[in-house]
This record gives C-alpha cells, structure tokens and sequence, in this order.
C-alpha cells in the first residue's frame, strides 16, 4: 500500500519524523490487513488513495493486529486524539483488539467503517463534510515482519465470563490471567496460525480471532445466541469429548510439559 509522510521508514514502528505530541496524529486510522483477504487488501489500497486525493489526514497501518500486538507508539498516539476513527474490519474486532492492546478508551470512543461490509466511496462520504479529522500530517508505520501472521485471539469483555477454559484448551501458552482474574491474552506469538479452537469451545463465544471467516468467532455480530450456543455444543463436543474436564486438565499438562522443554539449540 502506498503512503505518505515526510520520510522513509527506518524499521518497525512510527516513521522517525511522525513521532511527537499527540495532537500530531490523525484521527482517521487505515488497516490494510496486509496478511488478510485479498478483497481487504485492495479495498484498503483504493480508500487509502481517496482519502490521499480528499486531503484527509490518514495514519496507515499495515496491520491494526500486528501493531496492537506490538504495542507501536504510532497507535497509541492515534487513540489519544478526539474524535477518532478507524477504517478496518468488524467493529466488533476492532474494539477487542484496541482493548488488547490496553486503548479501552479508544475502543469506546472510536467511529469504525468496516471495509468488508461497504466500499471505499462509502468510507469517503462517512468522512466528507468533516474538517475535524483532517488537521493533520499523513502518517505511516512500518510493515510487520514477513515472518509473523498476526494471527491471535482477541476477547470480547462484554461476553467473557472468565471462565478460563480457553487458557485450559490452548497447548501455546497464548493465555494467562491478570492479578484481578481476567483472562488474557499475552503471548500473541505464541497463537498457532490458523488454529481458531479456543474460540469454537468458548461457552460464551467471547473469543474472537479478526482474521477468521467464520461467524461470530470472527467478530461479527451475534445475531442468533441460540444457534451460536448449538454450535459450540457441537465443536466442544468434537474437540473435548465425553469428558471435557479430563480432556482439559489432559491439555494443561500437556501445556505444561512444552512450556518446561528446552529452547532448542541455536547454531551459528
């Protein structure tokens, strides 16, 4: 995707000469999703262009997800401006990954166009009439690494009812839980690519994984609590079994057992 800004990105993170106070940050957030959908992708690459023509001020990221997982200084800045929109996926998505990424506030208070749900114009007229969000430089952030697929869950804490059994299922140390009991998610590294099995066993079907094309597990709406509760009887009962208590303390010492094994060795 193409950017603009005032210099050439030296690594990951915020361009050098984007990085300063706050107020310099626009308040209109781009996602390419540069590891999802090819529809995403040129839907993102053709509003980021309209916007560009528009003269409004746009911070483009690559990835929202690989940016919240990072914790990059260019999103945070974004979050502390007023008003505040994002151009990305699901609302639903967008919100509990800016909470992953400890921006609550910004999850509350951000307007987001979902991309996949509508077409660039429409993104355009949204902004259109709006000088608010325009008073400021363009900005870009780095690329992730090309080695990484921010592929991670993400929970939704209106539905989570930190009953925990995601972090009993999952074998990669992706879940953990906070001094208050909250289940979280801190290790987004460790998640396996294309794996979305916690969400599926969730009874509460708070998981969510943005890059998932399966509703609600990834970020839409849940529209039919009943038939997403059917559901996820009928994956618990494939993936845990008749006895999923012992199935899950199978799994937490198995999780153990990978946690204890040795790095393997580095040779130069």
């Amino acid at each position: 995707m193409a950017t603009t800004s005032c210099c050439t990105p030296t690594g990951v993170g915020v361009r050098p000469c984007c990085q300063g106070a706050d107020a310099a940050s626009p308040a209109v957030l781009l996602c390419a999703c540069q590891a999802g959908p090819a529809i995403q992708r040129d839907r993102a690459a053709e509003t980021a262009d309209l916007l560009r023509d528009r003269g409004v001020a746009v911070l483009e990221i690559p990835d929202l997800c690989g940016a919240a997982a990072r914790r990059d200084p260019a999103l945070a800045a974004w979050a502390a401006r007023r008003p505040l929109v994002a151009i990305a996926c699901r609302p639903r998505s967008v919100r509990a990954v800016l909470r992953f990424a400890g921006l609550d506030d910004a999850a509350e208070a951000v307007e987001i166009l979902d991309l996949r749900a509508s077409e660039p114009r429409a993104a355009l007229a949204a902004l259109d009439g709006r000088p608010e969000l325009w008073h400021a430089p363009a900005t870009a952030v780095a690329p992730d690494e090309p080695s990484w697929v921010p592929w991670f869950p993400a929970i939704d804490r209106a539905r989570c009812t930190r009953c925990g059994q995601c972090a009993s299922f999952c074998l990669f140390g992706v879940y953990s839980r906070d001094a208050g009991g909250d289940v979280t998610v801190t290790n987004p590294r460790g998640c396996k690519t294309g794996c979305p099995a916690c969400a599926r066993i969730c009874p509460a079907a708070a998981i969510i994984f943005p890059r998932h094309d399966e509703p609600p597990f990834d970020g839409s709406e849940v529209a039919d609590e009943e038939a997403v509760q059917a559901r996820i009887r009928q994956y618990s009962q494939e993936l845990l079994g008749q006895d999923p208590y012992a199935t899950l303390q199978a799994r937490r010492q198995q999780a153990e057992l990978l946690r204890q094994r040795p790095a393997p060795e580095v040779r130069p």
